[in-house]
């Protein structure tokens, strides 16, 4: 291959993967960009493909690598492409946030959006997501279990200060 030619993977945005999880369920998401993975809510007993996911919506995001992608072997089941390169990004995430503290490790709200990180205010960070960084496939499926099948999303989400 020459040093021009680009290299291409499934794990590209819009992909969406099927996420086998511990009790040999599964969880879908779609692929964003630096890559995120939007984790539809829904969970099936047996593989699924598009057509199981028709009618579900995402219910949080999280930031993972592609070796991690590539490490765990999540299928690709299909595509669902962006309508434009600005609706491939997940929405606005807090970020450098301690939960069990309740405070911001920068000493001020931050928000993390389209891979830039900003100053927010207190009111634009409540009850926003908190950015989770899971650099191994297990950090993804144990956030799905505890999130989707546990339904602990305020673990996951800023406190009101």
């Amino acid at each position: 291959m020459s040093k021009s030619a680009k290299t291409t993977h499934a794990y590209q945005a819009g992909a969406i993967i099927a996420i086998e999880l511990p009790d040999k369920r599964f969880a879908y998401g779609r692929l964003f960009n630096d890559p995120w993975i939007g984790i539809f809510d829904r969970i099936t007993d047996q593989l699924g493909d598009l057509k199981s996911l028709i009618g579900s919506s995402m219910s949080f995001y999280c930031s993972t690598n592609l070796r991690a992608l590539k490490a765990a072997g999540w299928p690709v089941i299909g595509q669902m492409p962006f309508p434009s390169a600005d609706e491939a990004w997940p929405p606005p995430q807090a970020t450098m946030y301690s939960w069990n503290t309740n405070w911001w490790t920068t000493g001020e709200p931050k928000v993390t959006h389209k891979g830039q990180i900003r100053s927010a205010r207190l009111d634009e960070v409540a009850g926003l997501d908190i950015a989770t960084a899971n650099p191994k496939a297990e950090g993804v499926v144990h956030m799905i279990v505890e999130r989707l099948v546990q339904g602990n999303h305020d673990r996951y989400r800023v406190r009101h200060q």
